[in-house]
């Protein structure tokens, strides 16, 4: 069995391999055979799609770390023990609200605080009941509609977000962390961010995130993935355990709308999370984290072991020696040989 401490020189390609082309082939397989056979992916069919997308990366780890005999303790499965846990509903709040700003300063929409941006964007798009029920909604919201997303979040991060999340980041921050350690942080956390990216290349192509452009956003999504991968890689490896980057993604999935509801007009590829103006937010994020990389590399050991005791001559009684030569103890000053 792998411990912590048996880190190779190089990437461990073919254990990376093998986990990126079952882990598509089920994916991509499975939504193909979908779209092949007429199934209209939208709606709750689509939301039961993505779940079912989010927990195969977790599945396929399970079988591959039974069938390699590695422990899930050396792919982050650890119960949380350090403070920077609670880093992980902190930081995608404050991208979230750096690409509401990003988007109004770089032109693509205007800041609306109401919230009822989000209710005039569904009618734009032809869906007027659902704007309907939005601004409905809204109106019975003792507090302000962004302000309660941006609260509620974190225990949607902690709880059924994160749970799901978990699904995605036992693969993506777990096994490949690990198993890609060796080419150093910020090139592994880029690599993993890049497969994470076009992983959603299925969904993507069907409308989801980018329905008004589906090909242009398997793009924009790989490229985002990026900075958001080294975020989350960041939090996972400094908290010493996959679940900081589940909580951190599951927030990130809550409080994504908030640039829907915080920016009028712009196009969703423009201003969304994931989009233009998500991505300017999380590489200013990441690009610190990047300054400061992990002191650890992998999940290791709770604490480094103790250095072995090195054991010495005794210390020398007072006014006398313990020099042992070749043929037996010196002899005080004075002292005969019969």
């Amino acid at each position: 069995m792998d411990t912590p401490e048996q880190i190779e020189a190089h990437p461990n390609w073919p254990r990376v391999l093998s986990f990126i082309a079952i882990t598509y082939a089920i994916d991509w397989g499975a939504v193909g055979a979908l779209y092949a056979g007429g199934v209209q992916i939208k709606g709750l069919v689509a939301s039961a799609v993505a779940t079912g997308y989010m927990i195969v990366p977790a599945l396929v780890v399970l079988v591959l770390a039974w069938r390699w005999g590695v422990a899930l303790k050396d792919y982050g499965v650890r119960v949380p023990r350090r403070w920077e846990l609670a880093l992980a509903p902190v930081v995608p709040i404050v991208i979230a609200m750096l690409t509401v700003i990003a988007a109004v300063a770089m032109g693509l929409g205007e800041l609306d605080v109401t919230g009822m941006a989000l209710a005039d964007r569904l009618t734009e798009m032809g869906q007027a009941e659902a704007a309907e029920a939005v601004r409905a909604g809204f109106e019975r919201t003792p507090l302000n509609p962004i302000l309660l997303t941006i609260l509620s979040a974190p225990i949607a991060g902690f709880t059924i977000n994160g749970l799901f999340a978990f699904g995605e980041e036992l693969g993506w921050r777990g096994l490949l962390q690990r198993e890609l350690a060796p080419m150093g942080f910020a090139r592994a956390s880029a690599l993993i961010g890049v497969v994470w990216g076009v992983w959603h290349a299925p969904l993507i192509l069907l409308g989801h995130n980018f329905p008004q452009h589906p090909r242009l956003g398997v793009l924009v999504m790989t490229v985002a993935c990026v900075p958001l991968g080294i975020v989350l890689s960041w939090l996972a490896l400094r908290a010493q355990t996959v679940f900081a980057a589940a909580a951190a993604h599951g927030t990130l999935n809550a409080v994504s709308g908030v640039t829907m509801m915080a920016v009028r007009g712009g196009d969703s590829i423009e201003i969304f999370i994931l989009g233009y103006a998500g991505i300017v937010a999380a590489a200013l994020v990441a690009g610190p984290m990047l300054g400061r990389p992990p002191t650890d590399a992998i999940y290791g050991p709770e604490a480094p072991p103790a250095p072995p005791a090195v054991e010495g001559p005794p210390p020398p009684p007072p006014g006398g020696s313990t020099d042992i030569g070749p043929a037996g103890p010196h002899r005080p000053p004075g002292g005969d040989e019969d």
